[in-house]
């Protein structure tokens, strides 16, 4: 079961974008809904056929702060943070970050794959991602466009041995082009790019130099 979504409460109080732009949003009580993560349609690249079992890596999900773990848009000025009136992600944010980190590793490599639950074989590897910043920052003041921070720490663990074989920070600033919700909405989208692309960057690495031992050496559990 996901984190317990009532914590967010407490940063609940303000839902105005910083230095008067709620009127970016319009009128109204609908909210917009943004989403993050989905690249352009392009071909998919050629693969060649590879007899062996492709190192398989669980991943159940990324773990999010509470106050952005579920689906509105969190910026901060200084001390006080606010969402985004009338704006949400169309998913909580842990959605489509895991989403896209699942893409990533589909697109930038064959092997390793990642697997949601563990099952028969059991996988080579666990992935862990914390991600504990997720907002647009205004520390240039509320009316300068925002930097989107998008900060992680990522843990590879061997299944084999339980061995952390991989620890990293993971951290990714975007300057949003305008201070409009579209352009936010954008840099969160390069961000977190950028994030889950360098995790599976550096989890392959990770792999090539820690090899996992054959299946039939892995002890029975």
């Amino acid at each position: 079961m996901r984190r317990d979504r009532h914590l967010r409460c407490a940063l609940a109080g303000l839902c105005l974008l910083p230095g008067g732009c709620s009127g970016l949003l319009g009128g109204g009580s609908r909210a917009d809904l943004y989403r993050f993560g989905v690249p352009p349609a392009v071909a998919a690249p050629a693969v060649q056929p590879d007899a062996a079992r492709p190192v398989l890596i669980l991943f159940s999900g990324a773990n999010f702060e509470p106050a952005i773990d579920g689906d509105r848009i969190l910026t901060v000025t200084g001390n006080r943070a606010a969402y985004v009136a009338r704006a949400r992600w169309i998913s909580p944010a842990e959605d489509l970050f895991d989403d896209a980190a699942r893409r990533a590793f589909d697109q930038l490599m064959s092997s390793p794959r990642l697997v949601r639950l563990i099952g028969v074989p059991h996988p080579d590897y666990a992935l862990g991602i914390e991600v504990r910043r997720f907002e647009a920052d205004y520390a240039r003041g509320g009316g300068a466009p925002p930097e989107v921070v998008i900060e992680t720490r990522v843990r590879l663990m061997r299944w084999a041995d339980r061995a952390i074989v991989g620890e990293w920070p993971v951290v990714s600033r975007e300057r949003a082009r305008e201070n409009r919700v579209a352009a936010i909405v954008d840099a969160f989208d390069r961000g977190s790019a950028t994030v889950v692309a360098r995790i599976a960057e550096l989890t392959r690495e990770a792999v090539a130099r820690n090899p996992a031992p054959a299946m039939a050496d892995q002890p029975r559990r």
